[in-house]
This record gives structure tokens, sequence and C-alpha cells, in this order.
């Protein structure tokens, strides 16, 4: 049973909801008059109630944080696409302005997919069988081979660089790759292998290669 000032507050409440409706252009109207002083006004009791709006502002973080992140996603991604070619040229100016911080962030990122990459094999046995049964399977349906001596062949052609970022081979290693992945139907053959330094090969994975260029700001 509720007590006297519940009561009270309910029918307050419910007496406000029904003035709302009955009178919604009404008041439509007067915020649209008043919006100034009404700001102000807000304003101000935000202001002698710092505390007050500080300590509800961190209850409504904690109990929306998913929805928060998304919004800074969504924020950060329309960012982005607006200003992609800005954001490209920048990363290229840094990369050219800090050659050795950009070795160190390559060689960490290199370090850090391998210790992932393990992690996940070890944790994930039956999900890498099935993995490789299937790459297997791809590549024999494709109906191709390799060659004996292509990797001597492409490192020719490509003058020891790798296809992507043109970084030397022989100082980051290499991964053969297949230019059209066989996961989207590209044949496991001459014609559609290249040499690509371990970084690169890991961003692309099984992506077509015009859409791994243009995440690399190439073909726009």
């Amino acid at each position: 049973m509720n007590s006297p000032e519940e009561d009270k507050k309910a029918r307050i409440a419910a007496y406000k909801a029904e003035y709302r409706i009955k009178n919604k252009e009404r008041i439509k109207d007067y915020l649209q008059k008043n919006a100034e002083r009404i700001k102000e006004k807000q304003r101000a009791w935000r202001i002698a109630n710092a505390d007050r709006v500080k300590e509800a502002d961190k209850i409504w973080r904690a109990a929306n944080a998913e929805r928060i992140k998304e919004m800074h996603r969504e924020v950060s991604r329309a960012w982005y696409l607006k200003n992609k070619e800005r954001v490209i040229a920048a990363a290229r100016q840094w990369e050219k302005e800090n050659p050795e911080r950009k070795k160190a962030s390559r060689e960490k990122c290199i370090e850090n997919k391998r210790a992932f990459d393990r992690a996940y094999r070890l944790n994930n046995p039956e999900k890498m069988r099935v993995h490789s049964q299937n790459r297997k399977a791809r590549k024999r349906s494709s109906g191709g081979r390799l060659s004996v001596g292509i990797v001597k062949k492409l490192i020719a052609l490509q003058k020891g660089k790798c296809a992507s970022c043109k970084e030397m081979l022989a100082k980051t290693g290499h991964h053969v790759d297949h230019i059209i992945p066989l996961a989207i139907g590209g044949e496991h053959s001459d014609s559609n292998v290249q040499l690509l330094c371990p970084t690169c090969n890991m961003s692309k994975g099984a992506k077509h290669p015009v859409d791994f260029m243009q995440s690399r700001g190439f073909l726009l």
C-alpha cells in the first residue's frame, strides 16, 4: 500500500501527463517562444546542482555503456568516411616522417598477431582442423597447382618487395597470397599468387584485391 506522499506524487504525475496530452500544441508554442529563456534557466540549474548532475550522468553512463560505445563508433565511422582522403594523406605523411616508428609499429603488429594466432589455434583445435580441411578442399576444387620455384620467380618479378606496401621481403619475411582469395573463387595457380609481407597478408585476409587496395588508400 502506498503512503499518502506517494499517492500525491502519483496523482500529480498523472495530471501532468494528461495535461501534456491535452495541450500538446500550446506547450510546443510556449517552448518555441521561450527557448532561450528556458535554456538559460536550465544552464543555471545545472551550475547550481553540478554535483547532482555529475552523479546522474555517471549513473546514466554506467547503465548505457554499450549504447554510448555504439554511438561513438557511429560518429567515428561517419567522420572517417567524410574525411577519408585527409586521414590517408595524414597517415602517409606520418609514415614518411617517422620511418623508424613505422617499422617498430609494424613489427609490434606482427608480434601481436602471431601471439593471438598461436593462442587461437591452441584454444580452438577443432575449428582449425575444419578450416584446414576446407582450405585444402578449395585448393583441390580450384583445379590448379603451384609450380616448383614459384616463390623465387615472384621474388624476382616483384624485385624482392611486398606487392602491397613495397617493404623488402628479405627483412619482413613473406607469405604466398592468393590475389583472388580461394574463399571467393580464386584459383590455386601461379597466375593468382603474389608475395606479401606478413602484415599485409594478415590484413588482406579473404578480401577482394580491389577492396583491400582501397582500404589502403589506393584505387579510390
